[in-house]
């Protein structure tokens, strides 16, 4: 589960901080149209990203557990 904890400090993490810091969007640059899509869009692929990311605290904290570890598998 090392890996797992490792590859997701490395990978997920930084995904969900950028998708953090998408969602301010600077409204002068952009229409409220605009804004309102962009936002729409990062809010949905930030839920994915914070799923993943719970599904990995909970597999790491099982110790790879062989059902988390299948669902890890599959979420690969």
């Amino acid at each position: 589960m090392q890996i797992a904890r490792e590859r997701k400090r490395r990978e997920l993490d930084p995904v969900i901080q950028s998708l953090q810091n998408l969602q301010v969007t600077d409204a002068e640059k952009a229409s409220p149209m605009e804004v309102a899509e962009i936002n729409k869009m990062t809010s949905q692929m930030l839920d994915v990203a914070m799923q993943l990311d719970k599904i990995l605290d909970i597999g790491v904290r099982s110790g790879g557990q062989t059902l988390v570890r299948k669902l890890i598998n599959v979420l690969r």
